[in-house]
Order: C-alpha cells, then sequence, then structure tokens
C-alpha cells in the first residue's frame, strides 16, 4: 500500500546536448523504466512536454492547469499528472 509522489525538475530539451543536460536526459528515462516496476502506487507532476507523453505513454496521464507567479504576473501552464492504473486518484 505504498504511494510514491515524484515531482522531478522540469523536462527541457534545450541544451541537450551539453555534458550536464544529457546526464538529466538519461535520468528521465531511468525513472520512467524504473517507475514500470515498482509495486506501489504513483503520481508524477511534469511539465507538459512532447518527449515526456511518449516517455510515459502506457501509464494514466491528465492534464491539469497550474497557475504561476512570476515577476508580479499571473501564468497559467498545462501540467502533466502521471498515475500507474493502480493509482485511485479523484481530479
Amino acid at each position: 500500500n505504498t504511494f510514491f509522489y515524484l515531482d522531478p525538475p522540469y523536462f527541457t530539451k534545450e541544451h541537450l546536448y551539453d555534458r550536464e543536460d544529457a546526464e538529466a536526459f538519461t535520468k528521465h528515462e531511468e525513472m520512467a523504466q524504473l517507475l514500470k516496476t515498482i509495486k506501489g502506487k504513483f503520481l508524477l507532476s511534469y511539465n507538459d512536454d512532447p518527449y515526456i507523453r511518449q516517455l510515459y505513454k502506457g501509464f494514466t496521464i491528465d492534464e491539469v492547469e497550474a497557475q504561476y507567479t512570476v515577476s508580479g504576473s499571473f501564468q497559467t501552464q498545462t501540467e502533466l499528472l502521471i498515475r500507474n492504473n493502480k493509482s485511485v486518484i479523484s481530479l
């Protein structure tokens, strides 16, 4: 009955050819593979990105609109909530 909530750094494709960013790219893939094997429930939040959608294909992906305050102004961005089918979450 273990529940995992994951909120990793946002995925961006900018500067992927830099050494540091290439390593971060691999970490996203490793986490996706690990989540395929866990026995518990999980909820993962990410920014909306086509690569992330492809990486987590097969899981349940819900879109939510999130508001942020940046320099005193509100911005809205689509976030992805990704969960395994064992999760029972009411959105």
